[in-house]
C-alpha cells in the first residue's frame, strides 16, 4: 500500500475524493497540520480490531442490557 502526506486544506477541499482512493485499499494518508502528522486515513481491513467488540465491551452491553431491563437506566 502506498502512504501519501497530505495538508488539512488539501484534505477539506477534496475529501470526496481521497476518501474513494482510500476506501480502493491501494492507498492511505497520513494528514499533516503545520508539519505535523494529525492522523492516518486507511481503508479498514476484515481483520481489524476496531470492528470486533472486546470482552469488556461485550460485558458492558451485557449489563446495560439488564439494567435497562429492570428499569435502572438514566433517560
Amino acid at each position: 500500500m502506498t502512504t501519501k502526506f497530505i495538508g488539512t486544506k488539501e484534505l477539506r477541499q477534496n475529501l470526496f475524493s481521497i476518501s474513494r482512493e482510500v476506501s480502493g485499499g491501494k492507498v492511505s494518508y497520513v494528514v499533516m497540520n503545520k508539519n505535523k502528522p494529525l492522523f492516518v486515513m486507511r481503508p479498514f481491513d476484515q481483520d481489524d480490531i476496531l470492528l470486533r467488540p472486546t470482552k469488556k465491551l461485550q460485558k458492558w452491553i451485557k449489563e446495560s442490557r439488564e439494567d435497562y431491563a429492570k428499569g435502572e437506566y438514566f433517560g
